[in-house]
């Protein structure tokens, strides 16, 4: 979400200098102590998401879509945007005399993932819980194959393993070689292991079980690759989630100290709580409080990528379109919003489109109406442009 803030009101087409991500345990201490958290030493870096909103030697504020940045004399972390704490965290704000105040920002689910042949389409909360403690340790215990379970843990205190303990084990003590060396995995590199191991199983939030995914190499969406698995027959869908009905669904925080309430933190929280913030939570592709799920994906000038003319395309521009009709459970999207990510390169050199639906997408926006309209071809594109169709159509055949 901090990217896509940084994306629309911002306007940074690479928000590395922007956003740093840090581990979920490393934003508490870094809340806690007042501490800076750094990506490269710059002044500059101002959000960490999972890790948080800095006040260095300047400090931004937002009005509407514009931005200032003006004087603060503290560096330390005013905001975290992260997963519930862990007991751990709570008593290392306690004896540090720290009190956190905690708002809900967004809601995700806690799911539970496997290899993609894997017969089993649902597991109940007690068979996990007795797969996690050593109970049962075969697939064909649960309804599959004839097939030693393989189970993946997170490192303590990372948001994954927090909600493990507390949403799924509550008190019943993991069996000691899931927590070894050997099934603990760090990040989201869960998703690799489990996704290519037969047999695998392992947990983590159903955001990452995209951004994840292409970070880790593998192209398009993770379907092709892993499976999730339903609990009690109740799929983690958005409906769902919101509703409650799926067991372990979740919410992101977002958390201050108490005495920082007049600080940058709070008002930046204050903005991802507006009508505003929540539409940046959406297309960032988590589910906004008041639960709207996202239809396409187009910016104030009806562009999918407003940059396709100005610099190459990249793996994440397209996984970013396709990650929407993942998450949201919408895959017919993926090959429309391709085509309209296609057809805008034309739009933009004044194309006649004969096919209505873009003729009437396009003509509702100033730029368009006011270039002189033709059939354009593909020798009135630049070299960028070109390279960009090239490369979405890729994508579009794949």
């Amino acid at each position: 979400m901090a990217e896509e803030f940084a994306r629309q009101h911002l306007g940074l087409f690479d928000a590395s200098d922007f956003v740093s991500f840090s581990k979920t345990h490393s934003a508490y201490e870094n809340l806690i102590f007042g501490r800076k958290s750094y990506t490269d030493g710059s002044s500059q870096i101002l959000l960490t998401a999972h890790g948080a909103i800095e006040s260095p030697e300047r400090y931004w504020y937002w009005r509407d879509t514009s931005y200032a940045l003006a004087d603060v004399t503290e560096q330390s972390t005013d905001l975290i945007i992260v997963t519930a704490p862990s007991d751990e965290e709570l008593q290392l704000a306690a004896d540090n005399g720290v009190e956190l105040i905690m708002q809900p920002v967004c809601w995700d689910a806690f799911i539970f993932i496997t290899y993609k042949d894997n017969p089993v389409d649902s597991l109940t909360i007690a068979q996990i819980r007795d797969i996690y403690a050593g109970k049962i340790t075969n697939w064909s215990e649960v309804g599959g194959e004839d097939l030693a379970i393989r189970a993946y843990s997170r490192n303590a205190n990372s948001g994954s393993q927090t909600a493990m303990e507390n949403l799924v084990m509550q008190g019943t003590e993991m069996m000691n070689s899931i927590k070894s060396a050997e099934s603990v995995v760090y990040a989201m590199s869960t998703l690799l292991q489990v996704a290519t191991a037969r047999g695998g199983l392992g947990y983590t939030y159903k955001y990452y079980t995209f951004q994840e995914y292409s970070e880790g190499g593998l192209s398009h969406s993770p379907t092709y690759y892993m499976k999730t698995f339903a609990i009690k027959g109740i799929a983690s869908s958005p409906d769902n989630i919101i509703s409650g009905l799926y067991p372990f669904s979740i919410n992101y925080y977002g958390i201050i100290r108490r005495g920082d309430e007049e600080k940058p933190g709070e008002e930046f929280l204050n903005w991802i709580l507006s009508d505003v913030g929540q539409t940046c939570i959406r297309q960032a592709g988590y589910i906004p409080l008041n639960g709207e799920t996202p239809t396409f994906y187009f910016d104030e000038n009806g562009f999918i990528l407003p940059h396709s003319s100005e610099r190459l395309l990249t793996n994440n521009d397209l996984q970013r379109i396709e990650y929407y009709s993942y998450y949201w459970e919408i895959t017919k999207h993926t090959q429309i919003l391709l085509d309209f990510a296609r057809n805008e390169i034309f739009a933009r050199h004044g194309h006649i489109f004969d096919d209505p639906i873009y003729a009437e997408h396009y003509s509702q926006y100033e730029w368009y109406n006011a270039l002189n309209h033709h059939y354009v071809t593909l020798d009135e594109l630049s070299e960028i442009e070109r390279a960009n169709l090239q490369f979405i159509e890729e994508w579009r055949r794949y």
